[in-house]
């Protein structure tokens, strides 16, 4: 029991929580049912009523009252006939690789619509049929601006570089860095 102090209840004006204590009051439970019932009349007017519902059969047994479980079963009845309305059923409705509803088509390991693995290249550009290209093959960017001139007497070079769109996946495109020398006009200055 719920000591004064630690009920979680508001009451009106004029009743208090002494209004509804009840030192003698039991709770049953819904696994109980069988052994509530006041009768084996009752309880066999509640079979015919509630059939196998639990829930309808505990509210006649604890009431007594036929009106009650009648209600409870009414109530169960609906919602499971709103849930039961409620489920959509509907056939998926599948698109192959060529937009086209209910198609079968897929695309190849190569990445062709419907294809035969036959038309995959590699990195070099070469057709090699039943290669998974799966992105690895990268790009060079734009080259970067050539650096200021470096080096010392005669022979000065600059350097210029490009990075690769994936780590490490560019070497068959040819090297990232080029160097060229320097070229002083008369007076001194770069060209």
């Amino acid at each position: 029991i719920v000591e004064r102090s630690k009920t979680l209840f508001t009451y009106r004006i004029g009743e208090s929580y002494d209004n509804f204590l009840d030192l003698d009051f039991t709770p049953v439970f819904l696994e109980e049912t069988a052994s509530l019932f006041s009768s084996s009349t009752l309880e066999q007017e509640a079979r015919d009523i509630c059939g196998v519902n639990g829930e309808c059969l505990f509210d006649i047994a604890v009431t007594g009252k036929t009106r009650v479980g009648e209600a409870t079963l009414e109530s169960f009845n609906e919602l499971q006939q709103r849930t039961n309305n409620s489920q959509i059923s509907a056939n998926p409705i599948y698109f192959g690789c060529d937009g086209v509803e209910n198609s079968t088509k897929k695309s190849d390991f190569c990445g062709d619509c419907g294809g035969d693995n036959s038309t995959c290249t590699d990195c070099q550009g070469q057709t090699r049929p039943g290669l998974l290209n799966n992105g690895t093959c990268g790009f060079y960017h734009s080259w970067n601006e050539w650096s200021a001139c470096f080096g010392s007497g005669n022979k000065e070079i600059k350097a210029r570089n490009r990075t690769c769109s994936t780590e490490d996946k560019c070497h068959h495109l040819g090297e990232n860095v080029q160097y060229e020398e320097c070229k002083r006009a008369v007076n001194g200055d770069e060209m």
